[in-house]
């Protein structure tokens, strides 16, 4: 999915975001291993970086990305974002039956743990509607787990999905502090 957020007020710059979904399969040390990934590619100006632009800085409140593999051997899955508080932005895609359809209109209703991490979030996209169930964490503001209900009643065999929730850490100031490290990199020193 291509995601384009034009200029307007507010937002000096166009920016474009690409997410593609990945089942991997391979071996690790001689096991054989599948399961999920993605990847994902920012365009905007020459010479930023992705915590440079609107979507980082501005718009991104909540990213996920999910992949449901079924018993038949089909998949299903998706990606969206929702926007910081007070900002509407729920642009997303999915996966469903062999088809993939774009949305503007996605709502997710977290719930958090004692710690604050996510601890279920509850989806609406379209007319199909999901329940993710997290168990593990990759760090303060990464958590993964699957799907553990749909509005079609189909359940995956196995689910991968990952959150990126920062509550509203990501504040254009740490970003920049952040990335401070990559100036000699970058030619800016």
């Amino acid at each position: 999915m291509l995601t384009h957020v034009p200029a307007q007020p507010g937002i000096a710059d166009d920016v474009y975001y690409r997410h593609e979904l990945i089942h991997l399969t391979g071996g690790v040390d001689g096991t054989e291993v599948s399961g999920y990934g993605h990847q994902d590619f920012a365009y905007g100006p020459p010479g930023r970086i992705y915590t440079e632009l609107p979507i980082a800085r501005q718009l991104q409140g909540m990213w996920v990305s999910w992949l449901d593999e079924y018993p038949d051997g089909s998949f299903g899955g998706g990606s969206f974002w929702q926007g910081r508080d007070g900002v509407r932005f729920g642009p997303g895609y999915q996966l469903k039956n062999g088809v993939t359809t774009v949305h503007d209109d996605v709502v997710a209703t977290p719930s958090f743990s004692d710690t604050g991490r996510v601890a279920t979030l509850d989806v609406g996209m379209g007319s199909d509607s999901y329940t993710f169930d997290f168990d593990a964490s990759g760090s303060p503001l990464h958590v993964f787990g699957p799907m553990t209900a749909s509005s079609s009643g189909r359940l995956p065999a196995r689910s991968w999905c990952w959150v990126e929730y920062a509550g509203g850490m990501l504040t254009p100031e740490i970003l920049d502090t952040v990335t401070e490290m990559y100036a000699l990199a970058r030619g800016r020193r």
